[in-house]
Formats: structure tokens, sequence, C-alpha cells
């Protein structure tokens, strides 16, 4: 039909679908401006005077039925020779398409399925039947409500008033890869039809009982029990097959086993009769989930026939038979006990365990993708394969996620948001993403909701690509410093986040949830970070290196009991709130092991050749080393044992003596001499919502002094005397990591942008004498090192030739070292009065530390000829972790610790 072509008020819009009762248009009611849904009706209805007055009847009936969970019938209207039904538009997906993507939690699936079943209990007692009763005849809104369509029509196309003849052209299967649709269908589904129906025999509203069962089978378990290749298989199966309740997932209610039980009886007079009582049981089964696990108590009557039995040995074997049969007929199977093992990931070189989730299992279970490697590559490995496999064009990601569909896997690569196909391929670039990630996911609504940076909100960008837009920002009145580690609830309306405030480790962060629609904020817990939903129906949460637990209602938004510990030891990551876990909408659970764990490296000093002494004999957990002007101490960033909190120490190389500096609440990091030695600049989180710059004696008499004000982290590299300027890079949001220079002696000093683009810039290095400043950046695609002059403006140089980071200059200004895969290098230098000349860059040695963006970990003593370099003291003290833990069937022992209301 032409796109707004009028039939009578309605101006069509668009085709929106087809189905057995003819094509489905979109138009507009011009006369009550609102939108409409047009149904073109067959010819051979329209044909039929004796039919069409039948259809009208029944049109009639149904308009007069208004209710909630109906999709209502403005009218009927005729144009050209056609006839038309003007039906209510419902908006959001169908049910089937839902389903598409998997089973719905428990609590969702009786919630769902009591709405149908308060739909067909108004039609049923107004006298309605539906007929053709499936999941791609309802709709489930925007706000998560059932409606039901195609109400009674059925009956109107049937040839006899009495009783329907089914012919394969009146039959379909429904739309599923595995199941082609029959065109030219007027007359049910194949699947969903009661015996009866399958028969040609007439039907009443028990008919749509049994159908009616069959959605609720489906909700729970993803896939109806009567599904064939072929209309004869399906029809066959409603036929002969009994349906297997024992596919029903871990914890569904016993409720909910009896009343399809009762609703899948094929003689209709032992079926239940009323859909009103089916919806009662599933009300009890939604309010009391585990109640009801045992069989009924004896009726009366046989009570009474018992007790005129004198005991003899018959009767009482006749008892037990009886009530073992009846327990077994109503007694759901047990569900399956957790298998737990540690296996193998099947990857040449060891996992990403650092800086947040590096794993995640695809929704079925069956593939898990993670991180390996130096390079830090996507992995994916099939959970009934031994070996994983790398997917190219995946190095340097960052937080893999997975699509609702297990077909894509999103990740964060340079400074973007990307996805990649499971099958491979090249990676897809959706946006921009500039920052230090913290998570991303991918809702049933085709968005995708990510967190750029450590002080942003959240954002979104469609998972086909485009321009991302913000949709949360912390409030700063009320403290608030980041929101992050999104995850998406089902139906894609709402997300899950963390909200960090200031000075709050993240055992202390909240969990909230933000509606896509209104961008409305909802708090859900207070106290822990991290959040996930299960298939389950919980929210599960990190704290304290625990793993908690409490059922969930995605659509109230309602915890519905306390949170309980559910699994202790699993990694977490205090500086960010991640926690090492994933799961699965089968059950399966899959972590890291082990609280957190501080940095653990020894002080090695290095000659060109790359021969180690150490410095300090004790293994600490050394994070960043500076060297003092004078090469006699190193400024140090440290995480005392038993702690998980940074502190500036400084330790006197000669005496070998390690005294602490700071003393604050927060993390002190990333210290820096001054030029004379009397001063080390550091950054604090203590009372801030990021790390700011502070400075103090670094004899550590007196108090620190505050040098920045900012909501964005914040790191000193390097501090000029000649220049009177300390360089730091600081976390931006929306141009990642930027350069600034800030004149320390000035107390009413701003600070001033040296290098801001949409790149990672960072490890900004004064050169001795002030006129030079060397830095990191990732704007070729990889981090290279180059050298601008300060404060400019004048060129920029390239040092580095195939990657490079962490630059540090020599103290004749003569060289530049630079490290690039634990290997040193060093690279030439000569400056002019305008101009600076690089050498050709020469590799020292490959026993260098790894370059880390804002973790010094390698500076030059003032002969030039040694370094200083924290790593472990032997490949021996670091034992590769290429192992994760599996449980499978890890919905049952939740289930047991955490049970639903």
């Amino acid at each position: 039909m032409e796109q707004h072509k009028e039939i009578g008020p309605y101006v069509i819009d668009s085709e929106i679908g087809r189905g057995g009762m003819g094509v489905v248009y979109l138009a507009h009611d011009s006369r009550l401006d609102r939108r409409v849904a047009i149904k073109a009706l067959p010819d051979l209805l329209a044909e039929d005077p004796d039919r069409l007055a039948r259809f009208d009847r029944e049109a009639r009936t149904l308009a007069s039925l208004n209710h909630p969970n109906v999709a209502g019938i403005h009218g009927l209207e005729s144009h050209d020779g056609k006839k038309y039904l003007v039906l209510e538009y419902v908006e959001g997906e169908t049910l089937a398409d839902r389903l598409d993507r998997g089973p719905l939690p428990i609590d969702e699936a009786l919630e769902t399925c009591i709405e149908i079943a308060r739909g067909l209990e108004a039609a049923h007692d107004a006298g309605i039947i539906h007929r053709d009763l499936k999941p791609a005849n309802i709709k489930i809104t925007p706000e998560g409500k059932a409606v039901v369509l195609d109400f009674g029509l059925a009956k109107a196309t049937d040839e006899n008033a009495g009783s329907t003849i089914l012919t394969q052209s009146a039959i379909t299967l429904p739309t599923t890869p595995n199941s082609p649709t029959v065109p030219g269908a007027i007359l049910g589904t194949a699947p969903y039809m009661s015996p009866e129906q399958a028969r040609g025999r007439s039907v009443d509203k028990r008919s749509d009982v049994w159908s009616f069962a069959i959605i609720v089978y489906e909700c729970l378990t993803g896939v109806g029990p009567f599904v064939g290749e072929t209309i004869t298989d399906s029809i066959g199966a409603i036929l002969h097959k009994n349906v297997d309740l024992a596919t029903l997932p871990p914890g569904t209610p016993a409720q909910v086993h009896r009343v399809l039980r009762r609703c899948l009886e094929r003689d209709r007079n032992k079926r239940l009769r009323d859909i009103g009582d089916a919806r009662l049981e599933l009300e009890d089964a939604l309010r009391e989930p585990e109640a009801d696990r045992i069989a009924a108590p004896a009726t009366r009557e046989r009570a009474g026939v018992a007790s005129r039995i004198a005991w003899p040995l018959v009767a009482i074997l006749a008892v037990v038979a009886a009530f073992a049969a009846w327990n077994a007929w109503f007694k759901p199977a047990p569900a399956p006990a957790p298998i737990r093992f540690t296996a193998e990931l099947g990857a040449e070189d060891p996992i990403e365990t650092g800086a947040g989730p590096h794993i995640a299992l695809s929704p079925d279970g069956t593939t898990l993708v993670f991180l390996a490697g130096a390079s830090e590559t996507l992995h994916l490995r099939r959970i009934d394969r031994l070996q994983a496999e790398p997917l190219k064009g995946t190095e340097d990601a960052a937080h893999p996620f997975w699509s609702p569909d297990g077909q894509w896997i999103g990740f964060f690569q340079d400074n973007k948001i990307k996805k990649i196909s499971v099958s491979g391929g090249a990676p897809l670039t959706l946006c921009d993403a500039s920052g230090a990630h913290r998570g991303a996911t991918w809702s049933d609504k085709d968005t995708i909701v990510f967190a750029p940076s450590t002080v942003t909100g959240l954002w979104r960008v469609p998972a086909s690509g485009g321009a991302a837009e913000q949709i949360t920002e912390p409030d700063r009145e009320q403290k608030e410093r980041s929101h992050r580690w999104p995850h998406a609830l089902p139906g894609g309306t709402h997300v899950l986040f963390t909200s960090q405030s200031q000075g709050q480790d993240f055992d202390e962060a909240t969990i909230e949830a933000i509606d896509l629609r209104t961008l409305e904020r909802t708090v859900i817990h207070r106290g822990g970070a991290f959040p996930i939903y299960t298939a389950s129906g919980h929210l599960l949460f990190g704290r304290q290196a625990t793993l908690y637990a409490a059922p969930f209602n995605p659509r109230t938004l309602e915890l519905l009991t306390p949170p309980e510990p559910v699994l202790a030891g699993v990694s977490t990551e205090p500086s960010n709130g991640a926690v090492h876990v994933t799961v699965s909408d089968n059950g399966t659970l899959v972590y890291n092991t082990g609280e957190a764990t501080a940095f653990q490296n020894r002080i090695f000093s290095l000659d060109r050749e790359g021969n180690a002494t150490p410095v300090d004999p004790e293994l600490r957990g050394y994070v960043t080393a500076a060297v003092s002007p004078g090469g006699d101490r190193l400024a140090v960033q440290l995480v005392p044992e038993g702690q998980t909190s940074f502190d500036v120490w400084v330790y006197e190389i000669e005496r070998q003596i390690l005294s602490r500096l700071t003393f604050g609440e927060g993390d002190e990091m990333s210290p820096v001499w001054s030029p004379d030695g009397n001063w080390i600049a550091y950054c604090d989180t203590g009372d801030g919502f990021a790390p700011n710059i502070f400075i103090k004696r670094a004899d550590g008499a007196g108090e620190p002094r505050r040098l920045t004000e900012s909501l964005n982290a914040q790191f000193p590299v390097s501090w000029s005397q000649e220049a009177n300027a300390i360089a730091f890079q600081e976390d931006v949001g929306e141009t990642s990591w930027d350069i600034l220079t800030l004149d320390p002696d000035d107390e009413n000093a701003t600070p001033e942008v040296f290098i801001r683009t949409p790149f990672m810039e960072g490890d900004p290095v004064f050169s001795p004498d002030g006129r030079w400043l060397a830095y990191s950046s990732n704007e070729s695609g990889q981090f290279e090192v180059y050298v601008r002059s300060y404060p400019g403006p004048g060129g920029r140089w390239q040092v580095s030739s195939d990657g490079g980071g962490k630059p540090v200059w020599s103290p004749k200004g003569d060289e530049i070292f630079y490290l690039w895969n634990s290997s040193v290098y060093a690279a030439p230098v000569t400056a002019t009065d305008n101009a600076l000349r690089v050498g050709r860059p020469i590799k020292l040695h490959d026993n260098g530390p790894p370059a880390t963006f804002f973790r010094p970990q390698f500076d030059v003593m003032p002969d030039g000829e040694t370094f200083i370099a924290l790593k472990p003291e032997s490949d021996d003290d670091e034992i590769p972790q290429t192992t994760l833990e599996f449980v499978l069937n890890w919905f049952t022992e939740l289930n047991e610790k955490a049970p639903r209301r």
C-alpha cells in the first residue's frame, strides 16, 4: 500500500507486519490525533457476506472489551472494495522477539504470564476465545506490560460456526530460524494449538488454556515443547509427546509445575477449565516461590477410606505406592547440583588480571572471551574445546562485553568502542570513547551504555554506531565522583551502574538504575559495586572481596530480600570497584580467585647491558620510584603490607632505610622530586573527587600544600627548575588524557594546557635545561615517544620508531631513554636554537620493566649510565595466571544461599 494513503480518517504511514489475518500498517488517526494499526482483511473473508457478518459481530464484541492487557479494536473501515480493521497500536516488541534472545528470568516470566492470563480472563468472561494465542501475538510495551493482540479474530475466519477444519495452508509454524513459516495462514500456529484444535474439533476457552501453558513453558525455557521441522511434526508432538517439565529452570516454584500439568492435559475434560484459576496459581507462585514443594495432604474421602482399613500389609503398600506416585507427579525434578572445576584457558600467554574485568561469558554460556598476553588481545575459548583462539585486530583491547544474541563482542580499543563478530572479521568502530574506561553493556534495545572515564557519567551509543550521548552526570553538589560498570537489565529500558562519591571506597559505593527513556535514576542498594543481574532473578554485587546476592525485581527495581554473601574469595579491584566475575543466562559462573593483592616489586639498578643489582633487598609493594637529584634517595609509591591504599615514602639507598612521607586518608601517588631535592610533588585522593596535586617537604617537615582543585584525575610527572613548572597529565574525559603545566611557586596560578588532543598524551618529562618536553602519545594508533619545545610554539619530533613510552632524559640532555615491551631504548638527541635533531633509537637490553601509562617504574641516575627499575626479582616471582574457576549449575547454589521471597 502506498505510504500516506488515506483510509477514511486514517493516513497510512508504513507497513509494520504481516500475519495470518493479513498485512498490518501503522497509521495516524486524523480525528483523534493518535497512532493506530490498520489490518487489511483477507479477500476470502471480505468477499463472503456471511463470514464478514460473523466477523463484524465478533469485532463489535471485542470493541466493547476494555482491558489494559488486551489490544482494543477501534472499528471497521472500507476502501476501494477492501475491508480494514482499525486496531489499537501497541508500542514495544513482541514476546516472540524477546524469546529469540533466550528465556525470561523466572520472576519476569511469571509476571508476564500473569498479565497475559488477566487479558485472557477478561475476554473469556465476555465470551471471546482467542484461538491463536502465541508469543507473536503478545506485545511487551516499553514499560514491561504484556498486551494480547488479535483477540478472538480467529473464530470469525472459521468456515463453520462450531468447528475448525485445519489444512496445511491454514496452519503456521512460528517464524524462527529453525521453523519456516507456511504462507497464507489463517487459523492458528501449529506448536501452540490444543489437541482438539489440531484434530479439527470444536474448541472452547480450554483451548486457550492449553496455548497459554505452552507460552508459560516457553517463557521459562526459551523454547516451545512442540516445535518441529514441519507442521506434521508439530501436530504429531502435540497429540503424542509428553512435556518434560524437568527441563524447567532450577528454582521454578512447585505451583508452576502443577499448573502446567493441569493445563496441558490432552483430554480437555481433565484440563484446567478457567484461565483465572491458572492466574491465581501463578500469583501464589510469584509471592511464595519456595512453598508447596511437597504433595498436598490426602483428601477427606481418601482419609476416610484409609481409616476403614485395618492396616493389612497390602493396604500399607498401596498407600505408600499411591503417595509415591502423587509425589512424583507434583514434585518438580531436583535442581542439578553445581559442578566446580579449575580450567586451563588454552591461551599461549597468561590472561590479563589487572585494572578491571577482562572476562565475559556469552549469554548462552558456551563461549568465554578474555584478554591475554602482553598485547592484551581478545581470545575466544569455547567451553567444549581445549584451545582458545585470538581475535585478530583486537590488540590492546579492554573490558569485553557481549551482544544479547551472543553474535558480537564489544570492547574498548584506541580510545573508541568497537565490536567484532564472534566468527571473526575486522573490528567495527562505533564511537569515540577517550579515557580510562570503566565498563560497557549492550542492552536488549541494541543500545550500548558505557563509562568512558574515571570521573564522568555514563554515555550511550546505538549498537550500529553513531554519535554518543551523555545520559548521566555526577552530581558534584552531592559529592558524586563517578558513574561506572553499567549492566543492562532485561527489556532494554534500564541499566544498573555504580555511583561513587568523594572519599568513598567502593565497598561504600551505591548501586543505582537509570531509565533510558526518562533518564530518571533510582537507588537500589548502598554499600557495594559492580552490579550484575542474573537470569535466576538475582542482583549480584561485590563488597570486600565477596560476591553478594539478593532476589531482585527488574520491573519495580526493588530488592526482595536483604543481600546475602554467596561467594567469598573473588578477585576484586579496590582501586576501581571491578569484580573479576561473569555469569551466563544458563547459570555458569566464571571468576578469578583471591582477594586484592598489593604490587610486589623489587627495586633494581640496571646498567646499559641490562645487568641487575638489587637496591632494596626486600620485596615490597612498590608501584613507582623516582630518583632524587643527588641520586642518594628514591621517592616511592608504596602499598604497605596488609593494606590496599598507596602512600609516598622515601628510601635512602646507602642506609637502606624506608621512611613514610604522607599520611593522608586516601591514596598518595606518583611522587616527583623538585630540582633542588627539597620538595616532593605527588597526587592525593584523600578529600577530592579525583587525585589532585600537592607538594610537601622531602624531610617530612610541615604540612602538605595543595596546588590544584579539579574534578579530574591529575598525576605529576616532572618538575623543571629552569621552567619553574610542574608537568602533569590529566584525565579530562572528553579529550582523554592531556598534558598541563603549573607554576608551583605561585599560589594563585592556574594550570596551563600544553597538549590537548582527542588522543591519550602522558608521561611529560622536562629536559634538563627546561626547553623541551618529551611525552608519549597514541595518536598514531600505538604509543610512541615525542618531543615538543617548551613552552612553545615550536616543532614536534617523534623519538621512538616502533612503539615507546615512559621517556626519561639523560642528565646531560643528549639522550632520551624509553621503554617498550620491557625493552630499554636510547635515542641520541642534539638541540639547536630552534630545533631538535633526533637520532636512530638503539635497543640497550630486554631486562627493563613494562611501560605503564602513569606508573613511572623507570628512572635514570645522575651518572646517565645506571637506571632504576621496579620489577619482580625473577620470572619465578610472578606466576602467570592461565586458569579460571568455573561453576556449572551455579543458580542451584545461588537459590539456596539467596532464596527468592
